[in-house]
């Protein structure tokens, strides 16, 4: 493995940490330089059903506050970079959305509800969106375990390839502060949530990674209500897929 990339592992929170970054992140500006990539929120978005509480974990500067806050009483947003947060906080002043710094791994995620004087022991929904890819390969898997275990249900994407692949790693990034851009396997997925089958969405192309990227759906089941307007058609494109729940198989 390459020493830039082994760097990239080594200081994976300085990339987040950079000045611009957060300013930049989910910005007008990296809309036009990326549009395609933000195509998939709205779609995710309607499949998050009403209920009282949501973890957004891996906020960011709060790219789906907006899109799921008005379906539930807390919205609570967390990520590790403060700088992300202070973005965040500053667009979505709304009074059931907040937001808490700290490491996914470690953080308690079911505190979190007691400080917030919610009577519940988990979460209902989860959100971990574009997360686990940037993080080191091991600390991904154990940011996904410990995330799952704090939802009763929980949506999260990751690009995965064949068993047989070897694990390719993308760095982004300038200088000091990069980070690794990576699939993973079907089945280190399934070992760290500790189930054999799970709900999957294929969404996106062909990732830079050579994997295919999907939506998976891990916990209780849910009923959602199809939104009241038709979701925007995008010929040809998979995240059509997308605009309902139905539309998840089995991967087993």
């Amino acid at each position: 493995m390459s020493a830039t990339v082994e760097k990239a592992k080594a200081n994976w929170t300085g990339y987040w940490q950079q000045p611009g970054v957060a300013e930049s992140f989910g910005g007008k500006e990296e809309l036009k330089q990326n549009p395609k990539y933000y195509l998939e929120e709205e779609p995710i978005a309607n499949l998050i059903p009403k209920c009282d509480c949501i973890l957004d974990a891996g906020c960011g500067v709060g790219r789906y506050t907006t899109l799921v806050k008005d379906k539930c009483i807390l919205y609570v947003g967390v990520d590790y970079s403060e700088k992300m947060l202070e973005t965040a906080r500053k667009n979505n002043p709304f009074p059931n959305v907040s937001f808490v710094q700290g490491d996914l791994e470690s953080i308690d995620l079911k505190k979190i509800l007691f400080d917030k004087q919610v009577a519940k022991e988990k979460w209902d929904v989860g959100l971990l969106i574009a997360i686990i890819r940037h993080l080191p390969y091991e600390k991904g898997l154990a940011v996904l375990r410990h995330v799952a275990g704090a939802c009763k249900t929980l949506f999260f994407t990751a690009t995965i390839v064949p068993e047989d692949k070897e694990i390719p790693m993308i760095v982004k990034g300038i200088g000091e502060n990069v980070i690794t851009d990576h699939p993973y396997h079907m089945s280190d997925i399934k070992k760290a949530l500790g189930v054999d089958t799970i709900s999957v969405i294929p969404i996106g192309d062909r990732d830079p990674t050579e994997g295919d990227r999907y939506l998976f759906r891990f916990g209780a089941s849910i009923d959602v209500e199809e939104p009241e307007s038709p979701p925007v058609v995008r010929k040809n494109k998979p995240w059509n897929r997308l605009s309902s729940v139905k539309g998840m198989i089995q991967h087993g």
